[in-house]
């Protein structure tokens, strides 16, 4: 898999089916969301986000949901503390 960083704000990912570029893609957006750039967190009408597919689309809203609602409820994911 190849994960392009540019700037801050840009992601670029190019990879086979099973690689884990969804993953990639959720803990981008999330720490989009929570962290954001120079510290300023941003909300999802600033995101862009392009898949090829429907169910790409939906599995990755639920994905990052998940994450948020996991880190709203335990101030970590997956035990790791935020």
């Amino acid at each position: 898999m190849i994960v392009t960083k540019e700037i801050i704000d840009m992601l670029l990912i190019e990879a086979s089916a099973g690689t884990g570029k969804t993953y990639v893609l959720e803990r981008f957006v999330f720490n989009l969301l929570v962290q954001g750039i120079n510290s300023k967190p941003l909300s999802l009408p600033e995101i862009l986000v392009v898949t090829f597919t429907t169910a790409a689309t939906l599995e990755l809203k639920e994905r990052v949901r998940n994450l948020l609602s996991e880190s709203i409820n335990t101030g970590s994911i997956e035990g790791k503390k935020i």
